[in-house]
């Protein structure tokens, strides 16, 4: 999610405070979430989503071929 998260933000042009306070987290969190620290609950990836203009599944981890 981390990675997927933070190259929509800088493609959309947000910064990590507007993002945050857009979907009522705090910078700390979405730091958090796109360090793969923590993962978003399913109502704030809607939030995420909605904000950013995507589907949910476009923040889901690809598959690693080991």
């Amino acid at each position: 999610c981390g990675d997927a998260l933070r190259i929509r933000r800088l493609y959309s042009g947000w910064t990590m405070r507007e993002l945050a306070a857009s979907i009522g987290v705090s910078k700390t969190t979405l730091f958090r979430w796109e360090h793969d620290v923590h993962a978003p609950t399913s109502t704030e990836l809607g939030r995420l989503a909605t904000t950013l203009d995507v589907k949910p599944i476009a923040f889901a981890k690809e598959p690693r071929i080991v």
